[in-house]
């Protein structure tokens, strides 16, 4: 068994500014380890400018995931500590309010661990 819980969303073609794109109901005690390690991004047409998604608990922001370019080493995790989470917390995913003309299929797969 694993002790980690994935969370995948997948945006076919381009978000709408400002679309939530992700609202995960808690249902378990877990953590998002800073930084988000083990957690990946992936963009199929890359961002011709920069945006930014932001991950919220309960309304309140947590983090960003900031694609800066084309390549995968331009996308920056601002996410410096560790989040915990308990049964009803609710997880968010917003998309930028002024999305990239071209960017599109962008994947998100967020890793926690189980506590």
């Amino acid at each position: 068994e694993s002790d980690l819980i994935r969370l995948a969303v997948f945006v076919e073609g381009q978000p709408l500014s400002g679309e939530t794109l992700m609202q995960y109901a808690v249902v378990d005690d877990m953590t998002f380890p800073s930084n988000l390690i083990g957690s990946s991004f992936y963009q199929g047409t890359p961002t011709a400018s920069n945006v930014q998604y932001t991950l919220m608990q309960n309304n309140a922001v947590i983090g960003t995931i900031n694609f800066n370019g084309p390549s995968p080493e331009n996308i920056v995790v601002s996410f410096s500590t560790a989040v915990n989470f308990v049964p009803g917390d609710v997880i968010s995913l917003i998309a930028p309010f002024a999305p990239d003309a071209a960017q599109a299929n962008i994947s998100f797969t967020f890793v926690a661990e189980l506590t």
